[in-house]
């Protein structure tokens, strides 16, 4: 019987593209932004052995969902997606909001589910805004995998480049050595919702 824990493993490898990944079991969803939306997986939904299906890998469909469909960076990452759909000849599909927009990005998540897709990779602009939605896929089988969101609940992993609080020290042991130990500095993210972002732009200075 095949299984869709694997095409959740094969959405891992397309979602992230980068090399020295890790991915974190999410079973816990601790966060106090999170908690606020009232959602409660149960140990069940995040059973990565219930997710089977008598599907061939070549019937699966996998998509991912990402922060702004305009984006260059997303753009740029839809190349690797395409490429991964063509060598493992599994269809892929990548979706994006046109204004980076977090009720749009959870009406594709429902787009997704209605299509029926198999596997669900999702960088979320607010993870927050998406418990909701992506337990509901999970509750019809649909295996959740997520980028950038290491508080979110409803997902079997969160995979991440690197540690964030690692890359923001280091982002600041750089600016500071730049600007000579003296002065201000003011620090933009693409969204405040964003968990990674904010992980790593919070990160204490070491």
């Amino acid at each position: 019987m095949a299984k869709k824990l694997l095409a959740m493993v094969l959405g891992l490898t397309m979602m992230i593209g980068v090399a020295g990944c890790s991915a974190v079991d999410t079973g816990s969803g601790s966060n106090d932004k999170n908690a606020d939306t009232q959602v409660s997986v149960s140990a069940e939904l995040l059973d990565a052995a219930k997710y089977k299906s008598d599907k061939e890998p070549a019937d699966w469909t996998i998509a991912v969902v990402v922060k702004d469909g305009t984006s260059d960076w997303f753009k740029r990452m839809q190349v690797g997606v395409d490429e991964f759909g063509k060598e493992k000849t599994v269809d892929v599909i990548q979706k994006g909001p046109a204004n980076a927009d977090a009720a749009s990005q959870v009406q594709l998540v429902e787009d997704m589910i209605n299509q029926g897709v198999d596997a669900l990779c999702i960088v979320p602009i607010d993870p927050g805004a998406l418990e909701s939605v992506l337990k509901k896929a999970m509750e019809k089988g649909i295996v959740v995998i997520s980028h950038e969101a290491s508080d979110l609940k409803s997902t079997l992993y969160d995979v991440e480049a690197f540690t964030a609080e690692d890359f923001g020290n280091t982002m600041m042991q750089e600016l500071a050595k730049a600007m000579g130990e003296k002065g201000q500095y003011a620090q933009m993210v693409a969204y405040t919702t964003s968990t990674t972002h904010m992980e790593y732009s919070n990160a204490e200075y070491k």
